[in-house]
């Protein structure tokens, strides 16, 4: 999620990191979040498999919310196609 209304010590990301570390003091926890506006999954899955994968997160947690529905229909969005930098359309 972008959340850009939102201070970065109460993002999703911030909130689970501090969460983790709390639970298990002794494990290196990381959270990264790759939200961006007006995107839906759709998008994302191009932006996951160029620049996410390649990091090989041991956990991914995909975060949907409402306003996606607009976001993943061309009927009701225009950003609902992406391509990756190898030129891999996702729509």
């Amino acid at each position: 999620m972008e959340a850009l209304q939102a201070l970065v010590r109460e993002k999703f990301q911030s909130r689970l990191e501090e969460l983790a570390r709390q639970e298990a003091p002794n494990l290196d926890i990381t959270t990264s979040a790759f939200g961006r506006e007006g995107t839906g999954q759709i998008n994302q899955l191009a932006f996951y498999d160029e620049y996410v994968r390649p990091l090989r997160p041991n956990v991914v947690a995909l975060v949907w919310v409402v306003n996606d529905v607009a976001d993943n229909h061309p009927a009701l969005s225009e950003t609902t196609s992406a391509t990756t930098s190898s030129g891999k359309a996702v729509t």
